[in-house]
């Protein structure tokens, strides 16, 4: 039964998404494309509907740190003299 294999191969590779693999798979018989989809969705990692779950990533994993200072600037330096009182 090759229209059950995508579900298969997600239960081996322990797919958080098993039973809409396997359900995907199933319309496959229907819309070959959807067969094709359910295939490449058991052998990847995607999890669809779920971008991430909270508390994975912390602000440096998503790489949202302090901006840059530019390398080169428009505006010219301005020394300010310090004085001690």
């Amino acid at each position: 039964m090759i229209h059950l294999y995508p579900g298969k191969v997600a239960k081996q590779r322990k797919h958080p998404q098993l039973k809409a693999i396997e359900v995907t798979s199933v319309m496959g018989l229907l819309i070959f494309p959807l067969w094709i989809l359910a295939l490449i969705w058991a052998h990847s990692n995607a999890i669809f509907g779920k971008l991430y779950n909270e508390g994975d990533f912390t602000a440096d994993d998503q790489g949202v740190n302090e901006p840059e200072p530019p390398l080169f600037s428009s505006k010219p330096e301005v020394e300010t003299e310090q004085t001690d009182k």
